[in-house]
C-alpha cells in the first residue's frame, strides 16, 4: 500500500494551519493583500531582512491570538530570511515535516524553497 500523495498532504497542513486564522498582512514588494488600516507594507518589512524584496513572498495570519507566517521563495532559488524571535519556533513545510529552531541574537534564520512553510512561536509580527 503506498501512502498518500503529496498533494493531499499539501492541501491537509494549509487547511490545518489557516483553519480559524485571518489574514494580516502580506509578503512583498507590492505591500498588502488584506486591508487592515492597522497594518502597513513598512511594518511589515520592518525587522524582517531577505535578500531581496522580491526574492520571498508570503502572508501573515493571526490564528488564536499568534502570529502565524507562511512563507516561500520565488526566486527560483533557495533563500533564507532572518526573523525576530525570542523563543523556540517551528516551521512545518507543505509535505508536513517539522523542525525546530533556536534564535540567535534575537533572530532564526528561515530557509525558504518554492514549497511554502508554516512559522509559529514567533513573538509577533515584525
Amino acid at each position: 500500500m503506498t501512502g498518500p500523495k503529496p498533494a493531499y498532504v499539501a492541501y491537509a497542513v494549509t487547511a490545518h494551519y489557516l483553519a480559524g486564522a485571518r489574514c494580516t498582512g502580506r509578503l512583498s514588494g507590492t505591500g498588502l493583500v488584506c486591508s487592515q488600516d492597522r497594518v502597513s507594507r513598512d511594518k511589515i518589512w520592518d525587522g524582517l531582512r531577505p535578500a531581496s524584496t522580491q526574492s520571498v513572498d508570503g502572508y501573515w495570519f493571526e490564528r488564536a491570538g499568534k502570529p502565524l507566517l507562511i512563507s516561500w521563495s520565488i526566486s527560483g532559488r533557495p533563500e533564507t530570511i532572518q526573523l525576530p524571535a525570542s523563543g523556540e519556533v517551528q516551521i512545518q513545510d507543505a509535505l508536513g515535516s517539522v523542525a525546530r529552531l533556536s534564535p540567535r541574537d534575537r533572530h532564526v534564520a528561515l530557509k525558504l524553497s518554492d514549497l511554502p512553510v508554516y512559522v509559529t512561536g514567533l513573538a509577533g509580527k515584525p
